[in-house]
């Protein structure tokens, strides 16, 4: 038996979950994330069956099958399945479909803290070359010399 419930049904299921990390921008640019971890069954119906229609109609929404233009309103996620590589993955929905298919992300995630967001309202800061490494040294973590 997993160890955490299922987000789509709140059941432990046989089995380790596969953990879905979701976010998208609402229209004033607001960034949205959610954690769901989902069995088998929930992961097959949901993620696999409308992914495998957004990489093969990468132009169409995924759950209508319109071809998307102006009115894209994209979800992205990061999948961690047990044993695999994380995956990343952008499915190109509709504006209708993307509040379809949101709800119940929304309805059994974990919402996430807002990353685009600096701590004591500094805002994000952008990266400029080397600032990784100094950003590291500041921690007092230096690369080791080879």
């Amino acid at each position: 038996m997993s160890v955490y419930p299922c987000s789509r049904h709140g059941q432990r299921a046989p089995g380790k979950l596969a953990s879905v990390y979701w976010a998208w921008f609402l229209a004033d640019g607001e960034r949205r994330a959610y954690r769901e971890r989902l069995c088998i069954p929930c992961y097959a119906q949901f993620v696999v069956a409308i992914g495998i229609e957004a990489v093969e109609q990468p132009d169409h929404c995924p759950i209508c099958h319109t071809e998307v233009g102006r009115d894209a309103d994209p979800i992205f996620a990061t999948v961690y399945r047990p044993g695999a590589e994380p995956e990343e993955t952008m499915w190109n929905t509709c504006g209708v479909c993307a509040v379809s298919a949101r709800a119940p992300i929304v309805e059994g995630g974990i919402p996430l803290e807002d990353r685009t967001r600096g701590t004591l309202g500094e805002g994000p800061r952008p990266l400029t070359q080397g600032s990784s490494t100094a950003a590291w040294a500041d921690l007092g973590i230096v690369p080791r010399e080879r």
